[in-house]
């Protein structure tokens, strides 16, 4: 089962999200602009991912946000949804309010949730996300300040933060992604609700006529956020650093870097601790991602 381009649409709910799974689009889709609000303008033409912002949001105004976008999108027959492997967020009211909007077109909607990515450890089994075998709730991520993970259910979390009674399905491998995708692709619309793994399953889907590769703005100083607190994160930092790339400090309170930066600087640039998502760096597998608040959009180039 394969599905045209212009019948997609895709959802994130903070901006590097939205960029990671920019990402796994670009290489069928050639270029994939990124909204860095609802209110942000990209090129007529373009893919493009819609980041709300809205991992931090109450459960009533995420849902109010979500409506907006849903109703937005409703003449398309598929939707990625991107939400957090880690179950941080409004996911209930999100999902919620993106199947209210959606359904205003009087289609019939069915949402499947699978927010696995085996790749980097994180599988669902029973409907329980696991992180390296360990329950979600009780790993890293439990430390998070502003959303720890409340429970390693997806089905419990979905109900405490505002959802229904919303299809969960297992993975613990690309393999069972890609089976999700196909046995869902049948319906006659539906929303896929996960994470890196389901979209790269997805994308490996597309089809049709894709437009040209036009790139956005290049990212000519090219600036790396980190402030992600997974232990893994840290032990890239420590790579970075002994690769001789320069690493700036930054505190989120003061809105400072540790030291100043040269208006001519040209060569990569690490910036260690929280940065509240202002930019977002990031080079794999060929694809480049940048983001520039100044310019309100970002952009990802193969």
């Amino acid at each position: 089962m394969t599905l045209d381009s212009y019948d997609l649409g895709i959802v994130a709910d903070d901006l590097t999200g939205a960029c990671d799974v920019a990402a796994c689009f670009a290489p069928q889709l050639g270029s994939v602009g990124v909204a860095v609000s609802l209110d942000s303008e990209l090129a007529a033409g373009h893919a493009q991912v819609i980041n709300t912002q809205s991992r931090l949001q109450d459960y009533q105004s995420a849902r109010d946000l979500l409506r907006r976008v849903g109703s937005a999108l409703n003449s398309k027959r598929v939707i990625f949804k991107k939400i957090d492997a880690g179950l941080r967020g409004p996911l209930g009211a999100e999902l919620a309010g993106l199947l209210e909007g959606l359904n205003r077109a009087g289609k019939k909607w069915s949402c499947v949730v699978a927010p696995a990515i085996p790749s980097i450890g994180r599988t669902t089994r029973e409907g329980i996300q696991y992180d390296h075998g360990v329950p979600i709730n009780q790993g890293a991520l439990s430390r998070d300040p502003h959303s720890p993970p409340a429970s390693a259910d997806i089905r419990h979390v979905i109900q405490q933060t505002g959802g229904g009674d919303f299809l969960v399905a297992d993975a613990e491998n690309s393999r069972d992604l890609e089976r999700i995708v196909d046995a869902h692709l049948k319906e006659e619309c539906v929303v896929f609700a996960g994470s890196l793994g389901l979209a790269r399953a997805l994308a490996g889907r597309l089809r049709g006529q894709f437009s040209d590769d036009v790139p956005g703005p290049p990212a000519q100083q090219p600036l790396l956020a980190c402030g992600s607190r997974q232990p893994c994160s840290s032990r890239q930092v420590e790579h970075a650093q002994r690769g001789d790339i320069r690493i700036l400090g930054f505190d989120p309170a003061l809105r400072r870097f540790n030291e100043a930066i040269e208006d001519d600087w040209k060569d990569p640039l690490l910036v260690h601790r929280s940065l509240n998502d202002l930019y977002y760096s990031s080079a794999a597998g060929g694809v480049c991602a940048s983001a520039d608040v100044r310019l309100g959009t970002a952009w990802l180039l193969q």
